[in-house]
């Protein structure tokens, strides 16, 4: 294979700073990608957000709500989702192992759809 010299070698994780505030970069990044991100990751994709920022934080932790319907993820011991920092944590607690085989199953893929466009004619909702 013949190489670009303008091609930019990938470093992994390891050339981002592990910091709170990079990882905010990154989640307010990430969100302002496409206009469904948040959806995704606020409506089933929670625990894969934080599977997401686990590769890049290796010590992030999850934590779930009390109403088993949201993760958040802590990083030094500061708690964020997709929309960024979480300040209300009272009813949230670390994820168990029982809860965990409940939120592998979590998936906005398998549960929700997205609205593409409306039908020309009839003004219906277009669906995936």
């Amino acid at each position: 294979m013949m190489r670009n010299e303008n091609m930019i070698e990938p470093q992994g994780p390891q050339c981002m700073q592990k910091s709170v505030s990079s990882c905010l970069f990154l989640v307010n990044s990430l969100r302002e990608t496409d206009k469904y991100i948040q959806s995704i990751f606020m409506q089933g994709g929670c625990y894969q957000f934080h599977l997401f920022i686990k590769k890049l934080y290796p010590n992030s932790k999850p934590f779930i709500h009390k109403n088993k319907d949201h993760i958040i993820t802590e990083i030094e011991s500061e708690f964020l989702d997709i929309n960024g920092i979480v300040s209300d944590i009272e009813n949230y607690n670390e994820l168990s192992k029982i809860d965990l085989e409940i939120v592998k199953k979590w998936s906005f893929s398998r549960n929700k759809m997205i609205q593409l466009s409306k039908c020309s004619f009839c003004e219906e909702p277009i669906v995936v």
